[in-house]
């Protein structure tokens, strides 16, 4: 069986407990990976207060997950901006193609 999970973990710009959860959280939708365990750590992340305490079931599910290799990347997206000096652009945490006008400054 090989699971299919709707993101790649690295390089997206989202939180890793919400990246997580959408997917490898077996129940949404989305995901046809199932296992129990990752699903009660991930549960259990999201309850937990303590950010030392959350960021290590963070951890522990990642290696479960690596370990029962849920997902095979295939490709990982890179973006590249290229502008003229007198535009200015902070371009956003996550690799959604997006880009707000906020984000742009034009110089005199």
């Amino acid at each position: 069986f090989i699971a299919i999970g709707s993101q790649p973990l690295a390089n997206s710009g989202l939180p890793p407990l919400e990246m997580l959860t959408i997917s490898y959280r077996f129940g949404n939708g989305l995901v046809l990976y199932k296992n129990d365990a990752v699903d009660a750590l991930i549960d259990k992340a999201m309850g937990e207060l303590d950010p030392a305490k959350r960021d290590a079931d963070v951890v522990a599910t990642m290696r479960l997950i690596q370990g029962d290799v849920a997902t095979i990347p295939i490709w990982d997206t890179v973006t590249v901006f290229a502008m003229k000096p007198t535009v200015h652009y902070r371009p956003i945490l996550h690799r959604m193609p997006h880009l707000a006008l906020r984000d742009v400054r034009i110089a005199p």
